[in-house]
């Protein structure tokens, strides 16, 4: 009898998101010219997070941080409990998507993470997002010509703040900053605004996909506003070299250390300093991460105005990296950067000299070395 009831709350609950989901969005003002303002940073480094799970293809660890995850967050849920452990059985990059949709641990946690803009936990959903990604592409392929014409609705209960947003921003691009589920039928996409049916006709557009907003208009007849949306290519002459100069900020080989690091930029420092503590355990300590992971708290630390504790940390890597890294590492002279930077900071000049005085005889012997 409990076993059925803590069901039908799942089914209710489901039933409820799909009632009250929200549109979570980033606007890209054109007339803006740099990402500085609050509005175009938050559009453009939300697209360079995104980036990031894109490029680490550890699939194994990625699968284990997002059960562990999950199973941390639905440990006395037997309901729950019975979906990780068949997710972590059966679980397959083509079945991304129907476990995305599907009423379980992953459609309430992944929507919540975005919906909060918790980038800890979005992290620990970079396998999904990959095979989404993957997923999608593959089908966009198969398709039909990409130069038809194809419209889709969505029918979404939004509050009037979020309609005079959309008005402030026609001609403006907007980014989804979660999976969009639409219908090619308009009468389905409106009757799943008020209760829960499977869409035969669904069709998913991509975390992070980007549109043009044409226009914002009101239906006299049905008491609804339509908010009329254009797909953007990933050749769009306006926006395209915006995002690829953001994009070339991230290294070819994405590190454990870079969603921390885009954490940093996007101004949060407590997702920021989370992030690494959970690779310490699992790094050994003869690669040299665990200095690269106390570089990043120093670098937090910097952030937060706390410079004693920035220089304690900044040490501490620095002393890990001269011990697992050999002498001529490129590593090590940044870390002395980074101390210096911190001591000049807290006024220790003569201390910031000499950390400055190895970095520049590191410069020196790897240019007499090139001209060699």
């Amino acid at each position: 009898m409990e076993e059925e009831q803590q069901d039908t709350k799942h089914v209710l609950s489901r039933k409820q998101m799909i009632a009250e989901e929200t549109f979570s969005i980033s606007v890209f003002n054109q007339s803006l010219q740099t990402s500085s303002s609050p509005l175009n940073g938050d559009f453009l480094w939300f697209q360079l997070f995104m980036e990031v799970p894109l490029r680490i293809w550890d699939r194994e660890l990625a699968k284990e941080d997002l059960i562990s995850f999950a199973r941390e967050k639905y440990v006395n849920d037997h309901i729950e409990s019975q979906k990780i452990a068949e997710f972590s059985t059966n679980y397959t990059a083509d079945t991304a998507i129907k476990w995305c949709t599907r009423d379980s641990f992953v459609y309430r946690q992944l929507n919540q993470a975005l919906r909060l803009r918790d980038l800890n936990a979005l992290y620990m959903f970079r396998l999904l997002i990959i095979d989404i990604y993957l997923q999608l592409n593959k089908m966009k392929d198969a398709g039909d010509n990409a130069s038809s014409l194809h419209y889709f609705y969505r029918g979404q209960a939004i509050s009037r703040i979020e309609i005079e947003r959309f008005q402030q921003s026609i001609g403006n691009y907007i980014a989804m900053n979660s999976f969009l589920s639409t219908s090619s039928n308009r009468q389905v996409s409106l009757l799943s605004m008020v209760s829960y049916m499977e869409q035969e006709e669904e069709t998913l557009f991509m975390l992070g996909a980007v549109f043009r907003l044409l226009s914002v208009v009101f239906d006299n007849e049905e008491r609804m506003w339509s908010v009329h949306l254009q797909l953007c290519s990933n050749d769009d002459s306006e926006l395209k070299p915006v995002l690829e100069c953001l994009k070339g900020n991230i290294e070819d080989k994405t590190d454990s250390y870079e969603p921390a690091r885009i954490m940093i930029e996007l101004g949060d420092m407590v997702s920021a300093e989370q992030h690494p503590k959970r690779f310490i355990d699992r790094e050994t300590p003869n690669q040299g991460t665990i200095g690269g992971y106390y570089m990043l708290f120093g670098d937090i630390a910097m952030q937060r105005g706390d410079l004693d504790e920035a220089i304690d940390y900044q040490r501490q890597g620095l002393a890990l990296k001269k011990q697992y890294l050999p002498a001529n590492h490129p590593y090590i002279p940044y870390s002395h950067n980074n101390l210096g930077h911190a001591l000049r900071e807290r006024g220790d000049l003569n201390e910031a000299l000499q950390e400055f005085k190895v970095l520049q005889e590191f410069t020196v012997n790897k240019t007499n070395s090139n001209l060699l």
